[in-house]
């Protein structure tokens, strides 16, 4: 199976060799592996700073480390930086995320903050042009891809849309190429299916997303395809690093990490 090129019908090309040749990104794209990425914010649940909070934000933000943040989208269709589907673990309170709206979001707070979940523009106006920030799509459908693009498209900092859906992130690839893109990959996620934990697992959905760098589980980084697809060009950024050990051995076998419970030096 073949598949005509732009260039003209004399230029054809197998419709995997996306798959095994991906291009390389572009100098626009690089700002993505120049600092250490703070996972959920520099947070720290013993100092009253919990994941994903405005104070997290804020102090990996001073420090100058780029930010990696997980978004759904809310009832009613805005993005809220939040990373669980339930609300018990981060609230207290039982509840679905997708089932409020902002209005009703700003009634929560964080433990143990006293803040409720920010939404996404809120956060992108905290950081402004400072460091770059990674905003994880949790949500499987390309209307959540446009969701978060709608308050993204007027951000003045560098910022990547991150997914393991590679169908989010074929949309940016489609309708903002000029967003980095990523595609997360090396673990098994299993709330879609074997077809898709497995694909996802080994980077099989790559071709779909085009990305300009892959997330990869620390565990995965030496295995056959991520070095592959490195050698090639594409960066690899690996989650999640939680020890300055663990951070000492990837380092030689990825292009920038996503770390938690300990500080980076830049």
């Amino acid at each position: 199976m073949t598949r005509v090129s732009k260039a003209g019908p004399l230029s054809v090309e197998p419709y995997w060799s996306g798959w095994l040749l991906p291009s390389k990104p572009s100098p626009q794209h690089h700002w993505v592996t120049r600092r250490p990425i703070a996972h959920r914010g520099l947070f720290h649940p013993d100092a009253g700073i919990p994941e994903n909070s405005y104070a997290a934000f804020r102090r990996a933000r001073d420090l100058g480390l780029a930010i990696e943040l997980d978004v759904r989208i809310l009832a009613d269709g805005q993005p809220v930086v939040f990373h669980d589907r339930e609300l018990r673990r981060m609230t207290g309170q039982p509840g679905y995320i997708h089932d409020l709206t902002a209005k009703e979001i700003g009634r929560l707070r964080l433990l143990p903050d006293d803040r409720p979940p920010p939404l996404l523009a809120e956060v992108l106006d905290l950081i402004g042009d400072r460091v770059g920030v990674l905003v994880e799509i949790k949500d499987p459908t390309p209307q959540a891809a446009a969701a978060v693009a709608r308050v993204a498209d007027a951000h003045p900092g560098p910022w990547a849309a991150l997914s393991f859906h590679a169908n989010v992130i074929a949309w940016f690839a489609r309708h903002r190429p000029h967003v980095t893109r990523g595609l997360n990959g090396g673990g098994f996620e299993w709330d879609h299916g074997l077809f898709a934990a497995v694909a996802k697992r080994y980077f099989l959905h790559l071709a779909q997303a085009k990305p300009h760098f892959l997330g990869c589980h620390h565990q995965c980084l030496n295995d056959p395809i991520p070095r592959w697809f490195r050698a090639r060009g594409l960066p690899l950024v690996s989650w999640t690093i939680r020890s300055p050990e663990m951070y000492h051995t990837v380092r030689p076998l990825c292009d920038a990490i996503i770390f938690e419970g300990f500080l980076v030096e830049l």
